[in-house]
């Protein structure tokens, strides 16, 4: 068998349709790692305005004494929006562990954050004129205060 330009050219055809499928899958990949970024940082982000939110209604109530079933109603929301967002965050912080990347959510002071929430509903459900004292919202804001900044860390995680 003879080896002529024809051959090489179709070698030569074939080595850069590999070459080409190889960048493209690692362009491929490189993208998704981006936007599995994008998201935990959104994520994080939508929890961060929620808490935040949260918290200044807290604040407010607090201030002008005013608690009413409709505002334990809204925490209790608020309570379940912020769940929710969490276990997304929680899904695409592992999807992004699997890439041999760090994202520090296992270190989320989230449990403490939701327990203190739960705790203040169970406070206002039984006295709702407690809102008044210290005492009553102390965890709930240390708590916000906590996972907030550890979130923000997280939002920049785009940045990594």
């Amino acid at each position: 068998m003879c080896w002529d330009l024809s051959n090489t050219l179709s070698a030569l055809g074939i080595f850069v349709s590999i070459v080409s499928i190889g960048v493209a899958l690692h362009i491929y990949n490189g993208w998704t790692k981006q936007k599995q970024k994008e998201l935990a940082a959104n994520c994080a982000e939508i929890i961060m305005e929620k808490i935040g939110s949260l918290r200044q209604d807290i604040l407010k109530a607090q201030d002008e004494a005013t608690v009413d079933d409709p505002f334990i109603s809204n925490i209790e929301i608020a309570k379940g929006d912020i769940e929710y967002y969490q276990s997304k965050l929680k899904k695409l912080s592992e999807n992004i562990n699997e890439n041999n990347e760090n994202l520090a959510h296992e270190n989320l002071s989230y449990e403490q954050y939701i327990n203190a929430l739960s705790k203040l509903i169970t406070v206002l459900q039984t006295d709702p004129n407690s809102i008044s004292k210290k005492k009553t919202t102390n965890d709930i804001i240390w708590c916000t205060k906590n996972l907030f900044y550890q979130l923000a860390d997280i939002s920049l995680y785009i940045w990594k």
